[in-house]
């Protein structure tokens, strides 16, 4: 891969698969292209070692010899006939290569495509960019049953059909069966058929089938694209090829397109991916799909608990993600790539309408064992997570304050029973007894944890009264108020901690308060209103609470009118106002820069009690604070 552009690439705004392929090649845990990157075998060594023996005995008089038992040990490693009567091959520098030359027949021909969805986007790119129209055709009709396949392929116009076999990113493959059908109508209806073929050595040996046999029998006109990179490490060093049917002048027209592109491929890339094939041969390509099988395995324990499915064929060199979870898939990637794991969006697979995509994210699994098993614990530990869907350290350096909406989180399923356990909660708190008036609206519990960031101990404290001075809050202020505590099953709910950490994530702290002791305070109130008695979320009206942050979460809202939300500047001028409205709307605020203010809660039906139930965090600052016993 080449074609750096010099500056920082970030800054670049790709549109296409491959730049932010390219943007990622720097990092350790690149799990982005479907290339073969991984540490050598004893084997594989032996043949880099000697290298340098690559480079003798070079002469261009040799090149068709180098080429022809290169392309029949190649053939017969994947199970192929190599028939040169009835099929000419072209040797190139990228499977892409092959695809640009064929694009530029079509388009002198100004036939149309169909070709497979979803797909790597160069595809469809390499196409569009020679203004061939371009039709989509469903991978999973691959292996769909014959009578359907052959139903759906007849009422293909384009004369050309262009499918990926296995395909990336699914593995889904055409069958025998299938594959005769498409011959035989290409054939009888004068279609090009192109088959990329460059994950054919994943295939597991007891589905291949001879394609060069079938096609050739057939009668029908064909390419073949064949590629290397994605097979074996041979530090991008490859020696791909297409096969052109020799059935009518078809060939011709291709050979004169292609020998304008380029000469002759290095002999030394020839012959060194040669030596690698013949290690495969020796082993029936078991080293490359073990590479495989063991990363996927690493990958599919490191997924449970997580929102990730798998779709793929469990061959296929590339794992298809789906996820099951309120998320796009360039939303994960972005966050994936915070933590320092990149994958591939699925959105660009699906080059007809990105949108198709954005449920799927795709994991190359051709790395080293070791390197790809830390990356898969980071990115299941990540996905094992909550997530936030917005910027909301900006938001908060920028305003002091973010309203984070039900539907910008993201919660883990493993998670999700403990939050249910943690709702239950709100219909077993007890009377706030500090109300004035002998009011009954507010109830509730609480509690405190200490909270080291630096090293991660998120731990509970013995409980005590909860104090505000009376200039802070007008309404409870000056008095030590005892709350019941917190449930003992509550206390180490994975939830509420998971939430506690998240929420943290989000500030905007320096290094030394990153990193220093913190005292978190946790607090469930349920504010009940009847006809009689009229819920006061914030008795004490506009406020602040004396801490340095706080986040607020809406628990529960049953039959509710009202308690709407506000956001306030220091001289108390309104900045924001939104009503929590759906379980988990939310708002971290900076307390010191910001005040805040609910309105009243009556029954919206009249008659019925209102409920509202609120989780709120606070967050004090507090180096000096010890940690308690484990």
């Amino acid at each position: 891969m080449s074609g750096y552009p010099g500056g920082d690439l970030k800054s670049i705004p790709f549109k296409n698969l491959t730049g932010f392929e390219i943007d990622t090649l720097p990092h350790a845990f690149n799990l982005t292209d479907g290339h073969a990157f991984r540490s050598w075998s004893p084997k594989e060594s032996a043949v880099i070692s000697r290298a340098s023996d690559l480079f003798e005995n070079i002469d261009r008089r040799s090149q068709s010899r180098l080429e022809r038992e290169y392309i029949a040990d190649f053939l017969a490693l994947g199970k192929q006939t190599n028939d040169v009567s009835s099929v000419a091959y072209l040797m190139c520098f990228t499977a892409s290569m092959a695809f640009e030359v064929v694009a530029n027949w079509l388009r002198l021909k100004r036939w149309t495509v169909t070709l497979i969805e979803p797909a790597f986007d160069n595809l469809a790119d390499i196409f569009r960019r020679h203004e061939i129209p371009l039709h989509s055709f469903a991978d999973e009709l691959l292996e769909a049953a014959p009578e359907v396949f052959e139903a759906h392929i007849r009422q293909i116009e384009d004369r050309c059909i262009c499918l990926v076999t296995p395909n990336n990113p699914t593995g889904l493959t055409l069958s025998e069966t299938n594959l005769r059908l498409l011959a035989k109508f290409c054939r009888d209806t004068g279609k090009l058929l192109i088959l990329d073929n460059c994950f054919r050595a994943y295939l597991p040996r007891e589905q291949v089938c001879d394609q060069y046999r079938i096609l050739i029998e057939s009668g029908a006109d064909f390419v073949m694209v064949e590629d290397t990179g994605k097979t074996w490490p041979t530090a991008e060093i490859k020696a791909p090829f297409f096969a052109v049917s020799k059935a009518h002048d078809f060939f011709q027209q291709i050979y004169d397109i292609y020998t304008d592109f380029l000469l002759h491929i290095s002999p030394v890339g020839v012959k060194l991916v040669h030596q690698f094939i013949r290690l495969s041969q020796d082993d029936d390509l078991e080293k490359i799909r073990e590479v495989v099988r063991v990363n996927r395995q690493a990958l599919y324990r490191n997924l449970k608990g997580t929102f990730l499915t798998p779709c793929e064929k469990e061959f296929a060199s590339v794992a298809w993600l789906r996820i099951d979870a309120p998320i796009s898939g360039p939303e994960l990637k972005q966050m994936l790539d915070e933590h320092g794991v990149y994958v591939l969006a699925g959105s660009h697979f699906y080059w007809s309408d990105h949108s198709r995509g954005d449920g799927y994210i795709r994991v190359a699994l051709t790395r080293d064992a070791d390197v790809f098993a830390q990356a898969a614990e980071r990115l299941g530990r990540i996905c094992r997570r909550f997530m936030i869907k917005k910027d909301v350290r900006r938001e908060l350096v920028e305003q002091g304050f973010s309203m984070i909406a039900a539907k910008d989180w993201v919660i883990p399923p493993d998670l999700t029973p403990y939050w249910e356990n943690l709702r239950s909660d709100w219909h077993v708190l007890e009377l706030d007894h500090h109300l004035k008036n002998g009011a009954t609206f507010r109830r509730r519990r609480y509690g405190r944890y200490f909270w080291s960031p630096g090293e991660n101990i998120l731990r509970s404290l013995p409980n005590e009264a909860y104090f505000q001075p009376e200039d802070q809050n007008g309404y409870a202020g000056g008095v030590q108020r005892a709350f019941a505590p917190l449930l003992p099953e509550s206390v180490e709910n994975p939830f509420l901690l998971e939430l506690v950490r998240c929420s943290f994530g989000q500030l905007p702290l320096d290094d030394v308060r990153a990193k220093q002791n913190w005292e978190v305070r946790v607090h469930q109130i349920r504010i009940v209103a009847t006809p009689s008695e009229v819920g006061e979320p914030a008795p004490e009206g506009i406020h602040q609470d004396g801490t340095d942050f706080l986040t607020l979460h809406l628990v529960r809202r049953e039959n509710v009118k009202g308690a709407q939300s506000t956001i306030y500047d220091l001289n108390r001028r309104p900045l924001f106002q939104y009503t929590m409205s759906e379980v988990m709307d939310s708002f971290i605020l900076e307390d010191p820069r910001i005040m805040h203010g609910v309105t009243p809660v009556v029954p919206a039906d009249g008659c019925s009690p209102a409920t509202r139930d609120l989780l709120g965090i606070d967050f004090i600052f507090n180096p000096t604070l010890e940690a308690p016993a484990p």
